[in-house]
Order: C-alpha cells, then sequence, then structure tokens
C-alpha cells in the first residue's frame, strides 16, 4: 500500500514538473495567434489593392465590362476604389445601341457608392453617385437602312467607345418580330432545357444620381448646350437587361445657353426644365410612342429661338392622319404637362419667329409667323404666316402673300393612342404668283404649250378631316387668275389672260405619283389670247367647264375628266391638223365661224395630252370628230370635219410626211381608221 502511494506521488510530481517547463512556449505560442489573421488580411488587401490597380490602370477593367460591346460599352481614363464600396473614375464614357439608335454619355468626373452586399442577389445597387461635366448624345438610325449606325451628329463629341458600332448596330437594328415562329419555337425550348435560364436577371439600381455641370446635350443635329451656368439634373433609376426599366424620378434644368438645329446656331434659350417619372416598362414590348402611357412629366421652355421638327413635338401627333405638317424655330414659350400619355388641360405651345413653315405634299410655305397650341376640352393648333412665300424647296417661289392660315383641332388629348377624329382648314387668301412659268414642270412632258412667263395670283381654301376607320377627305376650293406673257404654241408664242378655278371634294387617296382628289368641279377662261408680235390678229378666247373627275397632285398635274368648252373659233385645232400645209379656201372662211362648242374626255399624264372622243360643233353646218394625243413635236391622231357637204378626214402620223388628207370619202375613211386610233390611244 505504501508502495502505490510512493508511485502516485512520483507521478503527480513528474506531471507538475512538465507543465512548469512547457508553460513557457504556450504563453509565448498564445501571444502570437493574431498575427496570421492579420497577415491573411494584408495578403487579401494586396491583392485587392493590385486588382482595383490592374481594373482601373490597364485595358482588365475595359475588357471585363465590355463583353458585349455590340450593346453597351464603358472607357475611363483613370479610376480608384481605395475606399471599399466608393469608386471614383474619370474620364468616363458610356455607350449603348438600342433598335432606334445610338446614346452617348461622357463624364469628367464621377463618384459612387456602391452596396456591395447586394452582388449576393444578383442586384447592383448604388445608393448615391455625382457626376461632373456631363455631356449627353442620341443619333437616330436613318429610317432608310435601320442597320446603318456608324454616323454620329456633325460635331458631336467623339468617344474611344465608336470603334465597334457597325458591328452593335448589325446585331440589334432587327427586330425580334422578323424571326420565324420556328425560331421563336427553337429559342424558347432551348431556354427552358438550360437551368441557368431560370436564375433571376441582373438589376441595375440607382436610388440617387446628381448631375452637376451639365454641359450639352445632343439629339441627332440639334444641340442644348449650357452657357456660363452649367445645367443640373438628378435621377432614380432601376433597369434590368432585356426587362422592366424604371424612372422613380427624374429632373433636368438648365438656366442661359446656346441652341444649334441642323449644326446651325439658332439662339439663346432662357429656361428649359423637365422633371417627372416613368414607370417600369419593358422597351422591348412596346413600339413607338407607346413608351408615352408610362411617363408623367412637367416641361417647361423659354427660348429666344427654337425649332419644332414635326417628328419629336406634340404637334405632329395631333395631325398624324393629315398630310399637313408643321415646323419652324423662333421665340419659344412652352408649358405642357403629360400624364401616362395623355395631354392635360392648360398645357400651351407658342412659337413666334421669322422661319415658322407649314407643309403639304411636297408645297412648302415658310416666312414669319406664330405657331400656337392649346388645350383644354380639346387640342387647338393655330399657324398663322404674316409673310410667306410657297413652293418647293430650292426652286422659286409659286406664291408670296400675307396671311397663310392654318386651323387644326382634335378632340383627343391622348398622345399614344390619339383619336382619329381630327380637322384641319388651311385658308391661302389672295396672294401674287410672281412668275407663271414654275407652273410648266405640272405641263406634260410632251405639252403642246410651254408656260414662258406671266404674273398672276392664287387664293385657296382647304378643308381635311378624319374620322374612324376612314381615309382623310378633301373639301375646298383653288383660284389662279392672271396674265400669261408668254405661251410656246406649235411655231409662235401666245399671250392671253386665264382665270382657272377648281373644287375639290372626297377621300384623298394615294397614288404612286401623287395625292389624288376627286374634282367636283372646274372652269378655265382664257381671253384675249394672241399671237405675240401682232397686233392685227384676232383675239381668241375659251370657257372650259369639268363637271366632276379626278386629279393627282404631282409634277407633272395629272388629270381625267370629261369636259365641256365655248370657243371663239377652231383656229388652234385646225392649225394643228394643217401645220405646215396650205388651207383650201373653204377652211379659211370655215376659221371665222364662231362660236364653238366642244365636248371631250381630256386625259393628261406625265407626258401626253389626251382628247378622246372630241365633238367640236360650229353652228348648224361644223361637225368635227376626233381622237387626238397632243404634244409637242407631233400630234397624233384622227379628225374628221364636216362642213355643210363638204367633208375631211386628216390622220395624223408622228412625223410630217405620215400624214394623210382625204376629201373623197372622208367619212369612210374615218370610220375605216377609227379603232386603229382607239385602240392606239387607249381607252379614256
Amino acid at each position: 500500500m505504501s508502495e502505490f502511494k510512493d508511485r502516485e506521488s512520483d507521478d503527480i510530481e513528474s506531471r507538475d514538473a512538465a507543465q512548469s517547463d512547457d508553460g513557457e512556449p504556450r504563453a509565448k505560442a498564445k501571444g502570437r495567434w493574431w498575427k496570421i489573421p492579420l497577415g491573411l488580411v494584408a495578403l487579401l488587401a494586396l491583392l485587392y489593392v493590385s486588382f482595383l490597380l490592374a481594373f482601373f490602370h490597364t485595358p482588365l477593367g475595359p475588357t471585363l465590362v465590355n463583353r458585349r460591346p455590340e450593346k453597351f460599352e464603358m472607357h475611363w481614363s483613370d479610376g480608384s476604389m481605395w475606399r471599399f464600396g466608393l469608386v471614383q473614375v474619370e474620364g468616363l464614357s458610356m455607350k449603348g445601341t438600342t433598335r432606334r439608335g445610338i446614346w452617348q454619355v461622357d463624364v469628367e468626373q464621377a463618384e459612387l457608392k456602391i452596396d456591395p452586399r447586394a452582388l449576393f442577389d444578383r442586384e447592383l445597387r448604388v445608393p448615391d453617385s455625382t457626376a461632373t461635366g456631363c455631356r449627353f448624345t442620341w443619333t437616330s438610325h436613318p429610317k432608310t437602312s435601320p442597320t446603318d449606325t456608324d454616323s454620329n451628329p456633325a460635331g458631336a463629341p467623339a468617344s474611344n467607345a465608336d470603334q465597334g458600332s457597325s458591328t452593335a448596330t448589325a446585331t440589334t437594328a432587327e427586330p425580334s418580330s422578323q424571326r420565324t415562329s420556328a425560331q421563336r419555337t427553337s429559342a424558347q425550348r432551348t431556354s427552358a432545357q438550360r437551368p441557368s435560364a431560370q436564375r433571376p436577371r441582373w438589376r441595375f439600381v440607382f436610388e440617387h444620381i446628381d448631375v452637376q455641370d451639365l454641359r450639352e446635350i445632343w439629339l441627332d443635329q440639334n444641340r442644348l448646350q449650357a452657357g456660363d451656368r452649367p445645367g443640373s439634373g438628378s435621377l432614380a433609376l432601376s433597369i434590368q437587361p432585356r426587362g422592366p426599366v424604371e424612372l422613380p424620378h427624374f429632373e433636368i434644368e438648365l438656366a442661359g445657353g446656346q441652341i444649334e438645329l441642323q449644326g446651325k446656331d439658332q439662339g439663346s434659350v432662357e429656361i428649359f426644365n423637365i422633371q417627372g417619372k416613368m414607370e417600369p416598362f419593358v422597351p422591348r414590348e412596346h413600339r413607338g410612342v407607346a413608351w408615352l402611357r408610362f411617363l408623367t412629366a412637367e416641361v417647361r421652355v423659354g427660348a429666344e429661338a427654337w425649332g419644332i421638327d414635326t417628328g419629336l413635338d406634340a404637334t405632329s401627333l395631333l395631325l398624324r392622319d393629315l398630310p399637313v405638317s408643321v415646323g419652324g424655330s423662333g421665340r419659344l414659350d412652352t408649358h405642357i404637362t403629360i400624364d401616362k400619355g395623355k395631354l392635360l388641360p392648360d398645357s400651351r405651345l407658342e412659337l413666334e419667329g421669322d422661319d415658322v413653315r407649314l407643309d403639304y405634299l411636297n408645297y412648302h410655305g415658310s416666312g414669319a409667323g406664330r405657331l400656337a397650341m392649346t388645350v383644354d376640352d380639346a387640342a387647338r393648333l393655330e399657324l398663322l404666316l404674316k409673310d410667306f412665300q410657297v413652293g418647293e424647296k430650292g426652286e422659286k417661289p409659286y406664291i408670296e402673300g400675307q396671311g397663310l392660315l392654318l386651323e387644326a383641332s382634335s378632340p383627343s388629348l391622348d398622345l399614344v393612342e390619339p383619336d382619329p377624329q381630327a380637322k384641319a382648314k388651311v385658308t391661302l387668301p389672295r396672294s401674287r404668283i410672281p412668275d407663271f412659268s414654275v407652273y410648266d414642270a405640272y405641263l406634260p412632258a410632251q405639252s403642246p404649250i410651254r408656260l414662258v412667263s406671266g404674273q398672276g395670283q392664287a387664293e385657296a381654301e382647304l378643308r381635311f378631316e378624319i374620322a374612324a376607320g376612314k381615309a382623310p377627305s378633301l373639301n375646298g376650293r383653288v383660284r389662279i387668275l392672271g396674265e400669261v406673257k408668254d405661251a410656246a404654241y406649235a411655231d409662235g408664242s401666245l399671250e392671253g389672260n386665264v382665270d382657272l378655278r377648281a373644287s375639290f371634294a372626297g377621300v384623298l387617296d394615294k397614288s404612286r405619283s401623287g395625292q389624288r382628289v376627286r374634282l367636283s368641279g372646274a372652269s378655265l377662261s382664257l381671253d384675249d389670247v394672241r399671237v405675240r408680235g401682232s397686233e392685227t390678229a384676232e383675239a381668241w378666247w375659251a370657257r372650259v367647264e369639268v363637271p366632276e373627275g379626278q386629279a393627282t397632285f404631282g409634277r407633272p398635274l395629272s388629270v381625267s375628266a370629261d369636259i365641256t368648252a365655248t370657243v371663239a373659233d377652231s383656229r388652234p385645232l385646225v392649225a394643228i391638223a394643217m401645220k405646215r400645209k396650205s388651207m383650201p379656201n373653204w377652211i379659211e372662211d370655215m376659221l371665222t365661224m364662231h362660236p364653238l362648242t366642244v365636248t371631250s374626255n381630256l386625259q393628261v399624264d406625265e407626258r401626253h395630252v389626251f382628247l378622246r372622243r372630241l365633238i367640236l360643233l360650229g353652228g348648224r353646218h361644223l361637225e368635227t370628230f376626233a381622237e387626238l394625243k397632243l404634244a409637242d413635236k407631233a400630234y397624233m391622231g384622227l379628225v374628221l370635219v364636216k362642213w355643210r357637204r363638204l367633208s375631211m378626214a386628216v390622220e395624223l402620223g408622228p412625223e410630217p410626211d405620215q400624214r394623210k388628207i382625204d376629201l373623197i370619202g372622208a367619212k369612210r375613211f374615218y370610220r375605216k381608221r377609227l379603232p386603229y386610233w382607239e385602240k392606239e390611244l387607249g381607252s379614256p
């Protein structure tokens, strides 16, 4: 027993001795444990700084960001993130391509606070950011070539992001609607088979962006540039690729600046303020102006000079289905309020200046005037051109005058789906025609008459109206009168007075050559017509009536109508038939007979004038029947002239030596050749 106790006491002593020997090393180890995590932190910090240095100061950053440069790319000149979650960059340039165009934002300096915790939810959240020295550029895709987006606005700020823009357009310009249903079904099936397709998409949230020192905004060829007091702005943005876009708040304000329209300096802007919000919507699911359905905004613009383009302003939506458009630049005062795509009452737009425009088809009226749009129970538009010229661009004016007026109204205040009901009235007061020669382009290329000179007057009143499910209709009247001083005819030249009146009523119909309207009545009076240079020749006159028909406004003018006419005598007609040939005495006597009555079907096309089923009667003895095509150098057709018991048939070939005159069997010759010429000249 004593032996066992002695052995136990020896074990305890040896254990205590061992603890006393190891006590000092264990204490030292216990004091060095913190160096390991500290070393790891230092290593991670070194890796973090090294990565950021490589990310911001080498091509690594743009390479990682610009994985889809045809959709979006971003570049910067310098940057840092020394403090975790705080990004500072300089020379930032972002560029993106959409189906409608290319946008680009250039920022001199930017600071962004990033919430890294949101990255675990596939969400990039930026609680606060500041941008200084900002420029915004928008370039629309050309309408004629939706895949060509390489062009930049003239003088717009360039960026190193421009490279690859042609690839961007080729990839994104094709709408998804052009893909076949089989392709869409295959894509949906493939997407459903991929587990990753069910993962939530990335979402980018900018809770507050403060824009300081806003320098300029480019919209295609139009620029808004800040003056001595650069503009400012703020917005909140939430976007999901191929998903909804939301702007809970946005505001842009510019006090003082310059305006450039189509690359030309136009003047100064006094105030530009737009604020509102955009509710969540998916851009790819809404075409055209449908995005306005999600917009609530208030716009105020006061400018010394500003441009109204028919493709951008509210007035174009009011006149959407009418063949009338307005525009111009001048002193602008605007206050427009939109609530989810609808104009609110008390919205207004006023433009007054020396370059206000009214366009109808190819006719362009411009001059000093005033444009005003007001909204109450309906949208109303009034444009008054105090001093104006009407013509086609780059050519002599057709008409000059004062007081050209356009009045239009629509009960709809919806900019997305406007009520199809709309009315417009254009009033042209009596105005001056400086030179009749400009109207020569409206005559067929082979017309026997060419207008060389003369002066006159014109007046018109046109009423347009559209209703649900119907094409626009036109009712109105036009009058042109004056003195033609020189009209080339045959081998000579004529002068005289002209008075043309026409009334329109019916549906507007677009044809290949222009706008086609129905004539509800027209008349043409020719008075005191003489051969120029002849003092003794008896004056000739004519009255032409058109009960109804069709006219197509184009260059040249096309007409199809039945006409009746009363003329002084048949000298012009017989002059055509007997050109370069001597006339028998009995024909000379016939020329002095008057008045004569004429009925015919008139056809005017791009090259010729046709007189079909022409019947000319003079007194009790003269009868003339004809099928004619009138041209400058060649008059073709068939004519039968009956005078008492005498008859003459004339066949007009394309050349003078191809003309035949039959005095013996005239009636038989006319009946024999008539089917050929009816077929040759075509049906009326």
